[in-house]
């Protein structure tokens, strides 16, 4: 005996998840199944394939449910096919009238049951077996009352939506503005603390250090003339390493502390930085700003100081270049910092991987940034060098 060729059920859906999920269901049921992500695809699939049922959201793109379904019912090819809304969107009442209204054999709404899902479908295929199925009797396309009360419902869906993107946009900006003050308060923590630190390692290492110094060269005048060139030898390297962890620890003090840029300003700050960090890498800096550059709030300052460090520190790291510049135009809003190298450059699809190695960085200057209301736009290709360019509005 011939096996009976299995029911056919057409799903309509734009999310992906929910439409496999009912589509696993239904196969594992032993039901063919054919998929479609918007109404306009379920409606060409419909007139190729003849389906046996049709299962529809009702909020999709290009071609909604009920805009499918009116279609479905309005075509004297396809108007007896069962049809059932599968909705987690539309639930009010007067949302399932209309679906009954063009035609529709059941309103389901997600989440359901699966048990009862498929309970529901069997129902509606004895239904359609047996004739008990509602077909419109005039042509859809021509029932001004179904025309309304569609144009009615998405109206007033249209215009929840908006109210409901309106208000995700407001809690959005409360979130960022949070966000700023709470970042703004980080800054000032960070700040107070790098000056604490600063003045520890002055207060203690920087004196301890110094004292060392004092009694080393003490003892190398208490030696006798004829002492052992070794011994000799041995106190000058240690007078030696005292006074270049002394370099060590005032190097590490200065970049703690901003004196240079709380008394002088940002750009007499990135020349002093500049300056160091040619001495300390060779790489060559030269700082460019207006002329008679006026003083920005403290906030912003530290803030592109810090950029500027670390954008120069990455050069250092990971460019290999010879030459990097600072240009900072400040008699405009928002304020531009630019940072370029004549470096190797490098691809930036790659700046949001942390692992990759210049990725944290470039991270903590957009972060920097974006605590500031500003935005950091990183140009850079392999052999090419890298433009970083900071805008923070005043």
């Amino acid at each position: 005996m011939p096996e009976e060729p299995k029911l056919k059920v057409l799903i309509a859906d734009d999310n992906e998840d929910s439409r496999d999920a009912l589509c696993m269901l239904l196969e594992a049921e032993g039901y063919a199944v054919e998929l479609a992500d918007n109404g306009i695809q379920a409606l060409d699939a419909a007139g190729r394939s003849a389906p046996d049922l049709i299962i529809s959201d009702v909020m999709m793109p290009e071609m909604d449910g009920f805009a499918l379904c009116r279609a479905v019912k309005s075509d004297p090819r396809l108007r007896k096919i069962p049809f059932i809304f599968y909705t987690a969107t539309y639930i009010e009442p007067s949302d399932e009238q209309l679906a009954l209204d063009l035609g529709a054999s059941r309103f389901v709404l997600k989440p359901v049951d699966p048990v009862r899902l498929l309970k529901i479908i069997s129902e509606v295929f004895a239904d359609s077996k047996e004739g008990r199925l509602v077909i419109p009797e005039q042509p859809l396309k021509d029932n001004r009352k179904l025309e309304e009360s569609y144009t009615a419902r998405l109206a007033r869906k249209l215009d929840k939506k908006v109210r409901e993107l309106e208000k995700e946009r407001t809690e959005l900006k409360e979130g960022e503005e949070r966000y700023r003050a709470l970042a703004s308060r980080l800054r000032e923590a960070e700040e107070a603390e790098r000056k604490r630190v600063a003045r520890e390692l002055h207060d203690r290492c920087g004196q301890n250090l110094t004292a060392l110094s004092i009694n080393l060269n003490l003892i190398r005048s208490l030696l006798p003339a004829d002492s052992e060139d070794k011994i000799v030898l041995r106190l000058n390297d240690s007078m030696a390493l005292v006074e270049e962890i002394a370099a060590q620890v005032r190097d590490v003090t200065d970049n703690l502390r901003q004196d240079v840029l709380e008394d002088y300003g940002l750009v007499p700050a990135l020349r002093w930085y500049g300056d160091r960090f040619e001495s300390r890498t060779g790489v060559a800096v030269k700082v460019h700003a207006d002329e008679n550059s006026l003083r920005l709030p403290q906030a912003v300052e530290s803030a592109l100081f810090q950029i500027s460090k670390e954008a120069l520190n990455n050069v250092a790291r990971h460019a290999e270049a010879k030459e990097a510049t600072l240009t900072i135009e400040m008699k405009r809003n928002p304020v531009r910092l630019t940072v370029k190298d004549n470096g190797k450059g490098f691809d930036t699809s790659t700046v949001e991987k942390p692992e990759i190695k210049h990725g944290w960085g470039l991270l903590v200057m957009q972060e920097r940034a974006q605590s500031m209301g500003g935005l950091v736009h990183i140009e850079s290709e392999p052999g090419k060098g890298t433009r970083i360019t900071v805008e923070v509005k005043i």
